[in-house]
Order: structure tokens, then C-alpha cells, then sequence
């Protein structure tokens, strides 16, 4: 009778526990989240893991917690529904990762610095525009092109590279650094070389700007909209744009700039490109963009 006793408290422990663990997972269902139903296109592939996440205690409970939740949500949320730009993008990261791969193939070392930071902050703008935050990811593409204009402007001139180590010896060094990598002067030597790319890279550096890289009017106004009934203001914004024309945009303007940044650095790592085969990969991944 005893046995039989504690057996019965075993199950009902185990039930509890059960009860517990249930109450601390959950089942995720990738339909993009988005505030505003603006242009929205029609949702497609909405998939439902039957395997439950475990999730940290008291995750989503706090404003900043949540945030982050459905932003990695509508990241998964794009994966499957906007599956083929998604693969551009991997297939645009997948050629950075083999350059780099090979980098100590190469005698200009120093332009190797600049292609590492180009491939992160490309990485951390596929983040944030996978997630639907489009304004922010233009702010990083920015800067994605910026280290490629910088890396050719450095490559196989010691002189500048000296420049640009020396920025924090003293004031003068600073300045003199600020002096040389202007985005003009940089974009002036990429025209130099290549001027069809240049022409690419300021069409898509200036919409990094236009769209989230300045505080401009198209970066504020697409995603806060303002009422009033003549004593009260009042503001609303979408954190996220998923699933609608801007985040579509958005997907597409990364892979240009990644790619864009790839020919950049093709006038450094010339041969390499050609030894791993990147300049037909490159004319693959140029189609359609």
C-alpha cells in the first residue's frame, strides 16, 4: 500500500513538473509580425514548429526582452516567407567567408582588416533587415560600404595606411586623418578605377542616407505617423516592417550593397578572385539586382 502511495505522489509530481515546463515553452508560428498593414503583401508559407522552444524564465516580460523575442520572430518569420531573398543573402555571405578564408593568400594584408569589418557589418544589416527594422539596417549598410571605400583607398599605400593607424597619436594626426578619408575622397579614388561601380556604389550610399544612415525625412516619416484634433498630438510608430514593400526593399538594397562591396574589394584581391572562382559568382549573384 505504501508503494502504491508513493507511486501516485511520484505521478502527480511528475504531472506538475510537466504543467510547469509547458507553461514555459512555447510553439511559434512564423507568420510575419508587422504594426501597419501599409502595403502589405499577402502572407505565404506560414509554417508552425511542433517542436517547443525552451525560453529563459521571465523572457518577454520586460519591454526590452520582448522586443528582442519578436524581433528574432519576424527574422524566422522572412526566412520562410521570403525564402529567395533570403538565399541571395546567404549566397552573397557564403563568397565574403571564402575570400577570407583565403586572405593569408594575399600580399596586401592591410585591405584584409577592411574586408573583416565590411563582411560584419554586412552580417549585423541582414539581422536587422531580416527582422524588419529597415531605417536601423540602412544605418549599418552605410557603414558596410564605407569599410570597402576605405579598404581601397588604403590598399598598397603605405602612406595612408600610416595615416589611418596614427588617428589617435594627437590632435594633428586626427585631423589629418578627417582630411583624407572624406566619403568624396574615397569615392573619387573608387571612380578612378571603376567608374561603373562607382556609379552603383553613390546610388546606394546615398539611399543608405536618404533611408535610415541620416536622420533624414524618408527615414522618419515611413515609420511614424502623427494625428491631431487640435489640443493633442499624438504619435505612433512601427518598430518593425515585415512582410510590406519597404522590407522588401530593404532585403534587396542589402544583397546590392554587399555585392557592390565585393567588386570593391575584386580591384584588391584580383587574383584570388579569380584562383576561387568569386568573379563568376559574382556575375550570378548580379542578376536580378
Amino acid at each position: 500500500m505504501k508503494k502504491k502511495i508513493a507511486k501516485q505522489k511520484k505521478g502527480r509530481q511528475a504531472t506538475q513538473q510537466a504543467r510547469i515546463d509547458k507553461q514555459r515553452t512555447r510553439r511559434t508560428s512564423y507568420a510575419p509580425r508587422a504594426n501597419s498593414q501599409k502595403n502589405h503583401l499577402p502572407e505565404t508559407n506560414i509554417l508552425t514548429l511542433d517542436k517547443p522552444q525552451k525560453l529563459p524564465e521571465n523572457w518577454t516580460k520586460d519591454s526590452l526582452s520582448k522586443f528582442l523575442d519578436d524581433a528574432e520572430h519576424n527574422t524566422m518569420a522572412t526566412y520562410v516567407n521570403c525564402r529567395p531573398q533570403y538565399q541571395r543573402l546567404s549566397d552573397i555571405d557564403t563568397v565574403y567567408r571564402l575570400m577570407m578564408d583565403n586572405l593569408n593568400q594575399s600580399s596586401e594584408f592591410f585591405a584584409g582588416f577592411f574586408l573583416i569589418r565590411t563582411h560584419y557589418s554586412y552580417l549585423a544589416a541582414n539581422r536587422l533587415a531580416l527582422g524588419g527594422q529597415v531605417a536601423e539596417a540602412f544605418m549599418v549598410l552605410r557603414g558596410c560600404l564605407e569599410n570597402a571605400l576605405y579598404g581601397l583607398l588604403v590598399a598598397f599605400d603605405t602612406t595612408r595606411q600610416e595615416i589611418w593607424l596614427r588617428r589617435h597619436d594627437d590632435e594633428a594626426s586626427k585631423k589629418r586623418v578627417k582630411e583624407e578619408f572624406t566619403i568624396r575622397k574615397v569615392m573619387d579614388h573608387l571612380k578612378e578605377i571603376d567608374e561603373r561601380t562607382q556609379t552603383i556604389a553613390k546610388k546606394l550610399y546615398d539611399q543608405t542616407v536618404d533611408y535610415g544612415g541620416h536622420p533624414n525625412e524618408r527615414s522618419v516619416t515611413t515609420q511614424i505617423d502623427v494625428t491631431t484634433d487640435g489640443c493633442r498630438t499624438n504619435f505612433s510608430a512601427d518598430v518593425f516592417n515585415v512582410g510590406n514593400i519597404p522590407h522588401l526593399a530593404c532585403l534587396k538594397t542589402a544583397a546590392r550593397i554587399g555585392v557592390c562591396c565585393l567588386d570593391i574589394f575584386g580591384h584588391i584581391f584580383r587574383s584570388r578572385y579569380k584562383i576561387l572562382g568569386i568573379d563568376v559568382k559574382l556575375d550570378q549573384l548580379r542578376q536580378g539586382l
